[in-house]
């Protein structure tokens, strides 16, 4: 699983692959409080997040955005072991 954005600079093409280990978070099927409808995708994972409900929206806050993204990316233990497969 993965995202994957891109785009033109200068004419170049330019693509940024972000591996993921979840496609959404628990909170998306939590009830109550514990409930955000976010499920991340290319651009969220990239920081422009987007939330289809406003009240989420509003709710939001760093510490829940990161458990999120956190949620849903990969651990840095895992990118190493990409890295070290590619290489």
């Amino acid at each position: 699983m993965m995202n994957i954005l891109g785009w033109r600079d200068m004419g170049d093409y330019v693509f940024a692959v972000i591996p993921r280990r979840k496609h959404r978070p628990d909170c998306y099927t939590a009830e109550g409080d514990a409930q955000y409808i976010i499920s991340p995708g290319a651009l969220d994972m990239a920081g422009l997040i987007i939330t289809p409900r406003k009240e989420d929206f509003e709710r939001l806050d760093a510490v829940n955005l990161h458990e999120i993204i956190s949620e849903v990316g990969i651990t840095s233990d895992i990118a190493d072991e990409i890295a070290h497969e590619t290489a």
